[in-house]
């Protein structure tokens, strides 16, 4: 994503799965995953052969797109805190508490919060 927002990767540019994992030195996996979400979100095209085109989307969509994302995902991640119901139920009171902490600070306006990679 951030190399669609800085420009390294333009709008029309041809992504392929296996040369994507190859570049970040990661398996085809989490790469397959990214191209599909990003699919889904309309930042990118299926294209042949197991392709994508990066869509025509201006900086300016993607800004409002991240702004409207730093509105909602604290509230649906506050929601969650607060639904036993939830599948919470693997996470543990660490997580829990981790997931609680951001959204207090998503609140004071101060995102960043430490975030631990698993």
């Amino acid at each position: 994503m951030r190399d669609l927002t800085n420009g390294a990767i333009v709008s029309g540019s041809i992504l392929s799965e296996k040369t994507l994992a190859e570049q970040y030195e990661v398996s085809r996996t989490p790469v397959r995953e990214a191209l599909v979400r990003l699919a889904s979100e309309g930042f990118l095209r299926k294209g042949a052969y197991r392709s994508y085109v990066v869509a025509d989307v201006s900086l300016e969509i993607f800004r409002d797109l991240f702004q409207i994302r730093i509105l909602l995902e604290p509230t649906a991640a506050s929601f969650a805190t607060r639904n036993p119901m939830v599948s919470f139920h693997r996470a543990s009171q660490e997580d829990s508490n981790r997931v609680q902490r951001s959204e207090q600070a998503c609140e004071r306006g101060r995102p960043g919060v430490e975030v631990r990679k698993t």
